[in-house]
């Protein structure tokens, strides 16, 4: 199950986003949960200890932090390697600060824009995200990684027809595969 999380500091504007992903999630039967929708960044904290993985919907400002999404995001980030970050913010001057903090965002939705494009953009970063997750998921080739010296090598798994070890030699592998 792909999770969504989201951080909106207005609860009628939470709500407003937490409906449109629900019924995105709903009427195209992907297999994502909406496992928190926060006002607050202390609630919304919680939750990371628990995903690698997710698509991330956060404010920029929380309360009378207009940076509070940002700092979060970095936190998300490092935590989080592969996370989806959706920002939804009044404030297009801190576009740029995401860029350089390294955050890469998924998407960068102004609310101004109004409620029509802030639902079709949801609705699109909502299905992009899982078809992102959806390829990775049944489309990742698994590898066999290992290392000799200094040097690291990958096989894929469907390539390798045998491992051996041998007890007279501890941390030794024989390696047969169809390359």
């Amino acid at each position: 199950m792909f999770p969504v999380l989201l951080l909106e500091d207005d609860p009628i504007q939470l709500q407003f986003y937490k409906q449109t992903v629900e019924n995105t999630i709903m009427i195209n039967h992907y297999a994502m949960q909406i496992i928190t929708a926060s006002t607050t960044v202390a609630d919304f904290e919680q939750q990371l200890p628990h995903i690698n993985q997710g698509l991330f919907l956060l404010d920029m400002e929380i309360g009378t932090d207009i940076q509070a999404g940002l700092k979060l995001a970095i936190k998300i980030r490092e935590t989080v390697p592969f996370a989806q970050i959706v920002f939804i913010t009044t404030h297009d001057e801190l576009s740029f600060l995401t860029l350089k903090r390294r955050v890469a965002p998924f998407d960068y939705i102004l609310k101004d824009e109004g409620g029509s494009i802030i639902k079709q953009r949801l609705i699109t970063d909502t299905s992009l995200a899982y078809h992102v997750y959806e390829a990775e998921l049944f489309h990742h080739t698994s590898l066999f990684r290992y290392q000799i010296g200094d040097q690291y090598f990958s096989v894929p798994m469907n390539d390798i027809t045998m491992l051996i070890t041998n007890k007279q030699q501890p941390g030794t592998v024989i390696l047969y595969a169809d390359r």
